[in-house]
């Protein structure tokens, strides 16, 4: 039986792979899963029954210590056992066993391994860093809401700088990952200038993340999903946490808690490759011409629109525009306004 993991960025689909069903019969812990997952809880029981996530989603922490020559694939999940978004390397005890690979098999796989690393340091070198940029040039982003098509841009009053969230903490020792909280110092498009609690004034260890990558969660989620909050290891000078983090967060705000639902809704793309539209002509605005979608990438669609009655025109040319555009309207909007259209052979 071939089990499909209903994690969006999963790619387990296989025959045989070991995945748990969503728990049902507990509604506190099913929508603890659901918020994780990114999963709409209006969504009906009958099709939540039928999700399942795949072991890859789950720590070792996550399943009932058992037998130690057992493999993860024959534990059961704790009580507490939530899954996350991203897929954990294996652990050294859990790879696939089998035969050795030959030494032709050895050889090639050390080649892909340098070409791959080449082209990955290719292409780190060629990715252009904002933050770096933001900071050498002492420059100020356009906000969000300058871009009225932009995902969340009208909710992005919900973030605002000072406001305190629950982040994987890099800064610590231990083996198994823990969480702390941070505060907004900068906001740049959708990215966050994050400080760790504790530093204070200390901006050495700033670090940038994306506020939509999933890895920033309101306060409150580590204690809903049983995950720890550690400290860093490089503050010292605080010894009464408890009564520090009490300071600072009683009255601060932090993520809505429905923050990456608005942000899944406001990323639906209606569009699909193959659709057809009307399109204002690029080269004649009086009218407009059928087009279909050819690709559609960050709700930005590209069109390819042909036309065979005459010469110079007498071929397929690609046009770009948001999908929230004026230019493009539905099939028959010009007949019904009334509006010059020309039709295409090709389409």
């Amino acid at each position: 039986m071939v089990n499909y993991c209903c994690v969006e960025s999963c790619s387990s689909k296989q025959i045989g792979i070991t995945c748990h069903r969503l728990p049902m019969s507990n509604p506190e812990r099913l929508r603890q899963w659901l918020f994780i997952l990114n999963i709409d809880p209006k969504t009906p029981n009958h099709v939540l029954s039928k999700l399942v996530v795949c072991h890859k989603h789950f720590s070792d922490d996550d399943y009932v210590q058992a037998d130690a020559f057992q493999s993860r694939r024959s534990h059961i999940l704790k009580a507490t056992a939530v899954p996350t978004c991203s897929a954990p390397d294996p652990a050294p005890g859990l790879k696939r066993r089998g035969r050795p690979p030959s030494k032709k098999a050895t050889v090639l796989n050390k080649m892909i391994a340098k070409a791959s690393s080449a082209a990955a340091g290719a292409e780190a070198a060629a990715t252009f860093d904002w933050g770096s940029y933001l900071k050498r040039e002492a420059a100020m982003a356009a906000p969000v809401p300058c871009f009225a098509h932009a995902p969340l841009s009208s909710d992005w009053d919900d973030v605002v700088v000072g406001m305190k969230v629950e982040v994987l903490n890099t800064n610590s020792v231990l083996s198994n990952k823990v969480y702390w909280i941070a505060s907004v110092i900068q906001i740049a498009g959708y990215k966050a200038l994050l400080r760790y609690e504790g530093y204070q004034h200390d901006s050495s260890h700033d670090f940038w993340c994306s506020l939509v990558s999933g890895e920033l969660n309101p306060i409150g989620w580590c204690s809903m999903t049983s995950k720890l909050l550690v400290p860093p290891q490089d503050v010292t000078n605080i010894s009464d946490w408890k009564s520090y983090l009490m300071k600072k967060l009683v009255g601060s705000t932090t993520l809505p808690v429905d923050f990456y639902a608005k942000l899944a809704e406001s990323m639906k793309c209606p569009f699909r490759v193959g659709m057809r539209l009307e399109v204002v002509d690029p080269k004649h605005l009086s009218r407009t011409r059928v087009a279909v979608v050819d690709s559609v990438i960050g709700g930005r669609l590209r069109l390819l629109i042909g036309n065979q009655s005459d010469v110079h025109e007498n071929a397929v040319f690609d046009f770009w525009c948001h999908m929230c555009s004026p230019l493009v309207h539905p099939l028959g909007w010009s007949k019904t306004v009334g509006h010059a259209i020309k039709e295409s052979g090709e389409f």
